[in-house]
């Protein structure tokens, strides 16, 4: 949708904060950053659990970089006003966005390969 989405008819209004299209990626945005919450509760399990010690090891650098995603937008110029709006308009910017978004939730997956490996390996369904 970000990709794709044609923005160039929305006001600055429907664009905008709080409640317009800009907010659904930024709320997104937010709830991939939100990983690095949980960080040092899985490095504390590989700490606690050393026969999972390897695969959450690895979980936790996919789920840190997949985080990093999370204050790309704001790096890229994306900012809340009228500027980073109009910004949000071009979909050449957007693609630069959605293609790091890929990438990220990539690692997302990557992350989870390394728990289902953990559950497999415990016989855990």
């Amino acid at each position: 949708m970000l990709e794709h989405d044609d923005f160039s008819e929305l006001s600055l209004e429907e664009l905008g904060m709080p409640y317009g299209r800009m907010c659904i990626y930024c709320d997104g945005l937010c709830q991939i950053y939100s990983r690095k919450e949980a960080l040092p509760y899985y490095r504390a399990l590989a700490e606690k659990f050393p026969q999972w010690h390897e695969e959450l090891t690895a979980a936790v650098a996919a789920l840190d970089a997949c985080a990093d995603y999370g204050g790309f937008l704001w790096s890229q110029g994306f900012t809340i006003d009228e500027n980073g709006y109009e910004k949000f308009r071009d979909p050449a910017a957007r693609k630069i966005l959605a293609d790091e978004g890929r990438r990220a939730m990539q690692k997302d997956m990557d992350a989870i390969e390394q728990f289902e490996k953990i559950l497999a390996k415990e016989n855990i369904q």
